[in-house]
């Protein structure tokens, strides 16, 4: 892969934002002696070990365990950026628990491009699926309770008014319709990678 650079954001605003990444040296000071030691070995081995893996970046992010953070994986080797955000877990009626985090994976020198995902885990971090979206405007914003919630204030397209709440109670949805202006939308199908 090249060199691993390996950045964290505090308190993110709702969108993974490139510009307002932090460095991670910049970060150190905040973090306990032993977080920053194991936050170090495990980008030094990940660069070792040459290629970055999807499933490797999404158990580091699973395993801080913060849901105020948005983290930046850069592999230089490409000029692809993969920006990951746990927003924490829901319950169902039936007591499973499922943890949420949001990934855009911009890719392109000239036009940048993303993959925006939301990604599905069970309580023992195992990935479940996801539901691919549109744009990083149609991501999640946060969760309450056992819904997430979807507000709309990144696309000038859509009505600010208008929020989607996607209710995890009797397990994950086959599929949502998020709304944007009046009767419109799109509709996002769960699907397995």
């Amino acid at each position: 892969m090249g060199i691993f650079d390996f950045f964290k954001k505090s308190k993110p605003t709702g969108r993974p934002d490139p510009a307002a990444a932090m460095a991670l040296g910049d970060e150190l000071e905040a973090l306990p002696l032993r977080s920053a030691a194991v936050v170090f070995l495990i980008a030094l081995s990940l660069s070792v070990f040459g290629q970055l893996n999807d499933r490797r970046i999404r158990q580091l992010v699973l395993k801080y365990n913060n849901s105020d953070s948005t983290f930046k994986f850069h592999n230089r080797k490409d000029s692809t950026d993969t920006y990951l955000r746990y927003l924490g877990f829901v319950r169902s009626r039936r007591a499973h628990t499922f943890k949420i985090m949001t990934s855009c994976w911009r890719w392109g020198i000239a036009n940048h491009r993303a993959t925006n995902l939301i990604l599905i885990f069970d309580g023992n971090d195992i990935y479940l699926g996801g539901y691919y979206v549109t744009t990083t405007d149609d991501l999640p914003d946060k969760i309450e309770g056992d819904k997430l919630i979807f507000l709309n204030r990144g696309d000038s397209n859509c009505d600010p008014g208008i929020s989607t709440a996607l209710s995890f109670a009797n397990g994950i949805p086959k599929q949502f319709f998020r709304k944007c202006k009046g009767k419109y939308g799109d509709i996002y199908t769960f699907g397995i990678e």
